[in-house]
């Protein structure tokens, strides 16, 4: 298939489909960034997979059958935030102290990939408001050192961070 036959291809789903899976989406959803940021995901996945819908005995099927996979999967996103989310009204009765337990047990999350010593950083540059500098001097290191540290910290559980979602999402497929 060539390029262009694939956007031709694409261009009619779109121009057939288009309307027709807004309007499903937001019969489930209704949420109108959700239902955009849905459709969005499924047009990129006819874009991805022109080839294979070029072929397909029932490529309206697969559209609506990735639609019900896409809204599914962002319904259960969606549904994970709001139970982390704190309402705003909540939030301003709540008293806070310099050692609050709730910022204790974000960083101890983290207790089982991160040494106290990194916990104790991350605290003392994101918590307390520490400059590295001041943070260098206490340590007794240099402010490259430091700086390392928390770029290595950070990259430390942004990659935790990653495999648990990509945990949580092969339950979808």
């Amino acid at each position: 298939m060539t390029k262009k036959e694939a956007n031709r291809l694409i261009l009619k789903i779109r121009d057939e489909m288009y309307e027709e899976i807004a309007w499903y989406i937001w019969n489930h959803c209704h949420d109108e960034e959700m239902a955009k940021d849905i459709l969005q995901e499924i047009f990129l996945e006819v874009c991805r997979n022109a080839e294979k819908l070029a072929v397909h005995e029932c490529y309206r099927g697969w559209v609506y059958k990735t639609a019900k996979y896409k809204l599914m999967k962002m319904k259960a996103l969606d549904s994970e935030q709001k139970k982390r989310q704190i309402p705003l009204e909540d939030i301003e009765n709540m008293e806070f102290s310099s050692e609050d337990e709730h910022d204790f047990l974000v960083f101890n999350e983290y207790s089982h990939i991160l040494s106290s010593e990194k916990i104790e950083l991350l605290k003392d540059y994101y918590y307390t408001g520490k400059t590295i500098e001041d943070i260098a001097e206490e340590k007794g290191k240099t402010t490259g050192a430091v700086k390392m540290q928390l770029k290595r910290i950070r990259e430390k559980i942004k990659n935790f961070l990653k495999e648990t979602d990509n945990e949580k999402e092969s339950g979808f497929n």
